[in-house]
């Protein structure tokens, strides 16, 4: 978007770096790599960001409410990704949700869980609609309790 607030550094010494904000963008991607151009304006870039030198940007922007879970608490079917949340009697409902973000550790979530939700995070390949569970203490049981939702950032980095 433009106007937006942009980091930028150097690539050889991440330690300079400076805020400019986006002054143009490419309409169409690079045929090759599928990157758009973006330019961004410096105000008072340092010496060091002479004509030339190689920089990393990152822009950031708010998106929607998102929830964070555990990536072993996500169950790969045919329907696509799924979870299983414990409702108040104990037992387990899977349930679909849309994945917007995988790390090695966790999964975002944007569509399918509300904040305050139980999921299992262990044997969820083993369970079955309706079946009861007995949640024991976060980390010991494999089930993640979801205290609050967050906004999720949306990062474009680039060279």
């Amino acid at each position: 978007k433009l106007a937006m607030p942009v980091k930028v550094w150097l690539q050889s010494r991440p330690g300079i770096a400076v805020t400019g904000s986006i002054r143009q963008i490419s309409p169409e991607a690079d045929s090759t790599t599928g990157t758009y151009e973006v330019k961004v304006a410096l105000p008072s870039p340092p010496p060091e960001m002479r004509l030339g030198a190689v920089v990393v940007g990152r822009a950031e922007t708010e998106g929607p409410e998102v929830i964070s879970v555990p990536s072993n608490a996500l169950l790969q079917s045919g329907d696509g990704p799924q979870v299983w949340v414990v409702a108040e009697n104990g037992t387990v409902h899977r349930r679909a949700v849309e994945v917007v973000e995988f790390s090695a550790d966790s999964v975002v979530v944007s569509r399918g869980l509300s904040a305050g939700e139980t999921v299992v995070t262990a044997g969820v390949n083993s369970l079955a609609e309706d079946q009861p569970v007995k949640p024991e203490t976060e980390g010991k049981s494999g089930v993640n309790s979801l205290a609050e939702s967050q906004p999720v950032k949306t990062a474009m980095e680039g060279k």
